[in-house]
């Protein structure tokens, strides 16, 4: 039997039809025939006839909604349209997932009301052998949070290896004798993160241990190391003063914040307040009382000159201490003055003043100071999630790749190259500060797994990088999430304004990576708890499937 669509078979069919019947079917067919020439010229109208951002928003709807619906961009025929809905219809129930495969599972948590109406991102990839396993959206640019710190991290650990320290540099313009340093200390910043007080009594000791007891010329801060930009764009104002929005410097100490500690004293009293670090540049201000309960407000502000910190409130009787971080800005000028304060408490005399500017050329090297290494900081920043840090690492990976002065601009540059350099897509990427703070930034969850996948590979960076991850239920932004799954899990979390991600690895029954994952949700219209729940169930499905391919 000749087939249903046999050009013969319709031949037959045709002239077995009553003339008069042939004629109408030969005059429908020219008519059809017109018709799809209509269509064809229509087709083909150049661009011009519409703007280029609505057609790529279209495209970029349908892309978004149908798979596979960017392969046919363009196709206007009518018969296209109908053969490609009839086989859809045909289709859906075959190409449907088992109700229990891990497709099914992932795509029935992205179902929940939780995330409803919100712009998300989802990509799931083996690390057995590479291959995709779930995505939605992978290449739709979202805001990413604190799993911009991803790209960071990963970037300047394969730039300069998990070894690397930083060597903030003292100098002189004039010469050390008599036990005493005859002209200006310099202290050169390349971007330390590091400098907590504890390290800065440790220079200060180590400068006295080289014989000096005086020094009569100036403490000179030189920041150069890096370009004087404080806050990248979409940041907060600096009249906030979080320290999550600490300004970025070369020199810096402390996290570029001050410590204030309020302790109560007796009812009616103005509590105790004290500062870390110790700088005439930070001052208090207290207004505040000890009563019976608690209601303190802690504020800096800044008059251009000094900083200054406002206590107003009260303080419980038997509250205890409180305190809290602020950040402070003129973070050279404050750094350098710690410095003096340091060593004037050391023993050794400084009869000049604190300065910003410039190392001579000529000046001489009488001492450096090393940093930890550099997988203890990169820890420090993804565990803990500190924007300080992935700022003072993207400057630094700018500087290393490109040269000085190392800028927010560099640092995008270099992990621009990551990216590529890791088989992911740079399309979408707007990578406008390291930490994931700013409001301006958009990744892909495509770009972010393509570097998790990436880092495993590297036999230098990449046991460091993992090692620097928060792990669930145990540790970092993760230590209260993912309790059933304790230990199975290692993502860098992200949260800011309606954005929450999460993005990392989830490992075997033998602690060996078995997926890397990302999942970016902008614009969710429910509560955080319901959000990082939805995560979280994301996370967990994953690695009960994880549990399958141990061995």
């Amino acid at each position: 039997m000749l087939p249903s669509n046999s050009p013969r078979r319709h031949a037959i069919f045709f002239s077995m039809m009553p003339r008069t019947l042939r004629f109408a079917s030969a005059l429908w067919c020219i008519l059809l025939s017109l018709s799809a020439l209509v269509s064809a010229s229509a087709a083909a109208i150049p661009e011009e006839s519409g703007s280029a951002p609505d057609r790529i928003a279209a495209t970029s709807r349908a892309a978004e909604l149908a798979p596979g619906a960017a392969e046919t961009a363009g196709r206007s025929s009518p018969d296209h349209h109908r053969r490609g809905r009839a086989a859809a219809r045909k289709g859906r129930q075959s190409e449907a997932a088992p109700p229990d495969s891990l497709e099914a599972r992932l795509s029935a948590v992205l179902q929940g009301r939780c995330l409803r109406g919100a712009r998300l991102g989802v990509e799931v990839i083996s690390l057995r052998d590479g291959k995709t396993v779930f995505e939605r959206n992978p290449l739709l640019p979202l805001a990413p949070a604190s799993t911009m710190k991803v790209l960071t991290t990963g970037a300047i650990l394969k730039r300069l290896g998990a070894d690397f320290r930083y060597q903030t540099l003292f100098l002189t313009d004039g010469r050390i004798g008599g036990g005493a340093l005859r002209g200006n200390l310099y202290v050169r910043g390349v971007g330390a993160p590091d400098l907590v007080m504890e390290r800065w009594g440790e220079i200060a000791n180590d400068l006295a241990a080289l014989g000096i007891s005086e020094i009569d010329g100036d403490v000179v801060g030189d920041e150069s190391y890096f370009d004087a930009e404080r806050r990248a764009p979409g940041w907060p104002s600096p009249t906030n003063s979080n320290p999550y929005n600490a300004p970025i410097s070369a020199l810096s100490a402390n996290f570029n914040t001050v410590q204030v500690s309020v302790l109560p004293t007796k009812a009616g009293q103005k509590p105790m307040v004290l500062l870390e670090p110790s700088s005439d540049l930070v001052r208090a201000v207290n207004s505040a009382r000890t009563a019976s309960g608690t209601a303190l407000r802690m504020r800096r502000s800044f008059d251009g000159q000094a900083n200054t910190v406002t206590v107003k409130g009260t303080i419980g009787a038997r509250a205890g201490i409180r305190i809290e971080w602020l950040g402070v800005e003129d973070p050279p000028r404050v750094a350098a003055s710690v410095l003096k304060a340091v060593i004037e408490q050391s023993g050794v005399k400084v009869q000049g003043k604190v300065a910003l500017g410039l190392t001579p050329p000529d000046a001489e090297l009488i001492y450096a100071y090393p940093s930890k290494p550099l997988a203890e900081i990169v820890a420090d920043a993804n565990k803990n999630s500190i924007n300080f840090i992935a700022e003072c690492l993207q400057r630094t990976l700018g500087a290393a790749a490109y040269g000085t002065p190392g800028s927010r601009e560099k640092g995008a540059r270099a992990v621009r190259q990551l990216v590529a350099d890791s088989g992911g897509p740079i399309e979408g990427l707007e990578l406008v500060d390291g930490s994931g703070l700013s409001t301006e930034n958009r990744v892909t969850v495509k770009a972010l797994v393509s570097v998790l996948a990436g880092m495993l590979s590297d036999e230098r960076a990449g046991p460091a990088f993992l090692a620097s991850l928060p792990i669930a239920g145990e540790d970092g932004t993760l230590r209260h999430r993912l309790l059933d799954a304790r230990g199975r899990v290692r993502a860098k979390t992200g949260s800011i304004n309606s954005a929450r991600g999460l993005a990392g690895y989830v490992l075997d029954l033998d602690d060996r990576p078995a997926y890397a994952f990302a999942v970016l949700v902008n614009g969710y219209r429910c509560g955080e708890t319901g959000v990082l729940a939805a995560m979280d169930e994301l996370a967990r499905v994953l690695v009960e499937a994880a549990g399958t391919v141990s061995g």
